[in-house]
């Protein structure tokens, strides 16, 4: 392909500037671009038409996360209403902050080393009996399976 001279890029009309800046900007260096614009004029000899675009109105959302997943009756409310406004045509889901505590029974507590302050430690507690715990699981992995996002939570609540 031939390359474009200075002298053929200063030699072109103005009209053509601006339809041509991307191509010459690709074909010709920097330097002789920067002042073949340099020249152009600073108000276009015909006044370009307003565009008027209409554009869709973006989905609105609203975050919703619950903080604390000890409760079962909690995992049993909100998966249910989460159900009922999907039905109603407005779906919706959640993101469910777990705490690791919560899923280690009271008598398994030992098991946990809190940073710091040694074993079975927890300012939040634990997850109180084995079929609590599982009762809990359950609620997690059905939650999970109906969409909604499962996420990690900070241990304890221990600030290090």
């Amino acid at each position: 392909m031939d390359t474009i001279s200075k002298q053929q890029i200063k030699n072109m009309t103005l009209t053509f500037v601006a339809t041509l800046t991307s191509v010459t900007l690709a074909l010709a260096p920097i330097e002789v671009m920067a002042e073949v614009l340099a020249q152009a004029p600073r108000t276009s000899p015909v006044k370009p038409k307003p565009v008027t675009a209409t554009v869709p109105r973006p989905p609105q959302y609203v975050a919703l996360a619950f903080d604390g997943s000890k409760s079962v009756p909690m995992w049993n409310e909100t998966r249910a209403f989460a159900k009922d406004m999907t039905a109603r045509g407005k779906p919706l889901k959640f993101t469910y902050f777990i705490n690791a505590d919560y899923y280690l029974a009271n008598q398994y507590r030992d098991s946990y080393d809190a940073p710091g302050l040694g074993r079975g430690k927890s300012a939040i507690g634990f997850g109180d009996q084995v079929t609590d715990v599982l009762n809990r699981v359950d609620q997690t992995n059905l939650a999970f399976q109906e969409g909604n996002e499962i996420a990690n939570h900070a241990a304890g609540h221990f600030d290090g």
